[in-house]
């Protein structure tokens, strides 16, 4: 025999039975691998749909608060509006019956105004004090001259 058919015949004793070993052995991991793989890649999408409807369960949620909150703040403002022109009606209604108030008042100090205006002309005309003191006056000077 040649020395490369002795190097074939050895290499087929010896390296070619591992050979086959290694690659039954590889195959088998690939294989496992492959369960594992899918088992992994099942747990994941499992937990996507899980976390997903989760997640559509919080928004659905967060719609019906936000969707309460804002019929709460539009019946809060409603609220406030009608306070507030009730509010202003009453101010109004104040501010008229001051005005009026103050245009009663005002009459009224005229009219006693007037009144006290027409008794001192009356008692000054009663009491004559114009002439009264002219004439005071003229005595005094006759009585000093």
């Amino acid at each position: 025999m040649s020395v490369i058919e002795d190097v074939r015949k050895v290499f087929q004793d010896l390296v070619a039975p591992e050979l086959k070993s290694l690659s039954v052995k590889l195959d088998g991991f690939e294989r496992e691998m492959k369960v594992r793989d899918d088992r992994t890649q099942t747990k994941l999408d499992g937990f996507e749909r899980t976390t997903q409807a989760k997640l559509d369960g919080f928004e659905r949620e967060m719609r019906v608060r936000d969707e309460t909150t804002q019929a709460k703040l539009d019946g809060f403002e409603r609220e406030m509006r009608v306070r507030d022109e009730t509010t202003q009606a009453k101010l109004d209604g104040l501010n008229a019956r001051i005005d009026s108030g103050e245009r009663l008042t005002h009459a009224k100090l005229e009219a006693v105004s007037a009144k006290m205006d027409a008794q001192y002309a009356s008692i000054m005309n009663a009491l004559d004090l114009d002439k009264r003191v002219g004439l005071l006056e003229r005595n005094k000077q006759s009585a000093s001259a």
